[in-house]
């Protein structure tokens, strides 16, 4: 086993215990407006889950995974998660995160615009988009890191799963630090009145998603500026 095998072993540990944590303290909302506890969304998610994981396995089944790029069928496995996953909201992040571990790249998978900007159900939940940094080439070799998790360096594109996960167990503590940075930058454009700038700034935060929010909120109650409240 290698070191970034470990790493990640360790790493969906933690999860794990993260998970069994919540089961054990939290109570979460439900449908409807009802109280949902925890082995209630669970059962909800796993048989949310299955039914998923069903559906896009007669996709992979029908057409065969070297056909999985065409856009029709990734439409077709984007709309099986937003029909069983997406809906299950942030609660079923913990659980998605670790099975996305296991190599099931649609829960983590965004793509671009230019591809109708399909985005599996983590992305999709979470609304956390990393900024990919491309590094110096190593013995032909291209290298990658992302601006939120610089300890995380892969060869030609920085692993979504290992992104996703580190995501879960550090962007709460390091959220603060990305919004206070990046919202400052944000008023200075403005000031500068360098709008494409402002406009590229204003889109990183929104892409910090929605472990944001409460920032977002609290930016909003106390500022006065009229202008910067309706940009809000």
């Amino acid at each position: 086993m290698n070191i970034d095998q470990g790493r990640i072993m360790v790493f969906t540990a933690c999860i794990l215990l993260v998970v069994v944590t919540i089961s054990v303290l939290t109570v979460l909302g439900g449908q409807d407006g009802q109280p949902w506890t925890i082995q209630a969304f669970k059962n909800s998610f796993l048989q949310a889950y299955a039914k998923c994981d069903m559906e896009i396995a007669s996709i992979f089944d029908e057409k065969g995974f070297s056909s999985i790029m065409d856009k029709k069928l990734l439409r077709k496995i984007i709309a099986a998660q937003r029909k069983y996953l997406v809906p299950l909201g942030p609660q079923a992040l913990p659980y998605l995160i670790v099975l996305s571990q296991e190599g099931k790249w649609w829960l983590v998978k965004v793509y671009p615009e230019t591809w109708d900007g399909l985005t599996g159900a983590i992305p999709a939940i979470s609304k956390f988009q990393p900024h990919e940094i491309a590094l110096k080439r190593v013995s032909q070799k291209s290298y990658f890191t992302t601006e939120e998790f610089p300890e995380i360096v892969e060869p030609y594109l920085p692993n979504p799963y290992r992104v996703h996960l580190m995501w879960w167990l550090e962007g709460e503590k390091r959220t603060p630090q990305w919004f206070t940075h990046g919202y400052a930058k944000w008023l200075t454009y403005r000031q500068q009145g360098d709008t494409k700038q402002a406009q590229a700034m204003y889109q990183k935060l929104l892409n910090i998603g929605i472990a944001a929010i409460p920032l977002w909120v609290q930016k909003l109650s106390v500022e006065q500026d009229s202008e910067i409240r309706q940009a809000i």
